[in-house]
């Protein structure tokens, strides 16, 4: 069978990053191998049927030892604490993102992690668990390198053994930050250039007036003074017109967004880094 897979990229390998940043990214991932997979094309395209069902009643039975390797290869960096914020369990993923001093996380706070995170975050995050059953945050987390980045917080509460618990799944975004940027800064120029087209084509008309009034102007003699006002009252009524074009293209220099969320709660976490 043919291989879909386009590319195999190992994630730590950083020798040639750009920035120190970037090589940090790179070292926490330094497990992390990215597979690029090109789709049959026939999955491509929409078909009634729609997309296959998998609840098919099912349920899978693990032993302990199977959801202990479970959580710990978890692709995200999983944290599970008390319901005051203290770490009792991480997994590997968070070690290796995660500022984890003397090589562990428990007995730290998660407030510790989260850049701006305090008691009154861990309480709206309990508040919030006690009618819905996630919640995602939006924050800055302290990462494996000392220095801070962008995550995604998912956050749920379980019981076990009548206790109930936090369980903390964060990703870093910085590679999605950086594509939807790259994608707002390509809008933003083409947006631009037709912009430019746009005020191209209504300066031409007043420039084209004022170019051929001038040329009219050379050729008028002592006697053609009824002439000459006119084309001159056409020459200002021309350059009015390119000033207010232009005042109105130096008034427009905000780029709005507005992002969206649906069914989540959304806490935005103002963070320090």
């Amino acid at each position: 069978m043919e291989s879909r897979i386009k590319r195999a990229i190992p994630l730590g390998r950083a020798a040639a990053a750009a920035d120190s940043r970037e090589a940090a990214i790179s070292e926490r991932l330094r497990n992390t191998i990215r597979l690029d997979i090109a789709p049959d094309a026939e999955d491509l395209r929409a078909t009634a049927a729609g997309r296959a069902s998998l609840s098919d009643g099912r349920v899978a039975t693990l032993s302990q030892d199977e959801l202990q390797s479970l959580f710990q290869n978890a692709y995200d960096a999983t944290v599970i604490t008390s319901l005051d914020g203290t770490i009792l369990f991480e997994n590997i993923r968070a070690r290796e993102f995660l500022y984890a001093d003397g090589g562990t996380l428990a007995g730290k706070s998660i407030t510790e992690l989260v850049s701006g995170a305090d008691e009154s975050t861990l309480q709206t995050v309990r508040e919030t668990l006690e009618s819905e059953r996630f919640i995602r945050i939006s924050a800055w987390c302290h990462g494996s390198n000392g220095d801070f980045f962008p995550a995604d917080i998912a956050v749920y509460r379980f019981a076990s053994d009548n206790t109930i618990h936090l369980c903390f799944f964060i990703r870093d975004i910085t590679d999605r930050l950086r594509a939807e940027e790259a994608e707002r800064t390509v809008e933003r120029n083409r947006v631009m250039m037709e912009s430019i087209g746009t005020v191209c084509h209504h300066l031409g008309q007043p420039g084209t007036v004022i170019l051929s009034s001038l040329e009219l102007l050379r050729t008028l003699g002592p006697g053609d003074e009824a002439e000459r006002e006119e084309l001159i009252a056409m020459s200002l009524e021309a350059a009015e017109k390119i000033g207010e074009l232009l005042k109105e293209l130096n008034e427009l220099r905000t780029y709005k967004s507005e992002a969206y969320a649906e069914d989540d709660s959304i806490v935005a976490i103002e963070g320090e880094g």
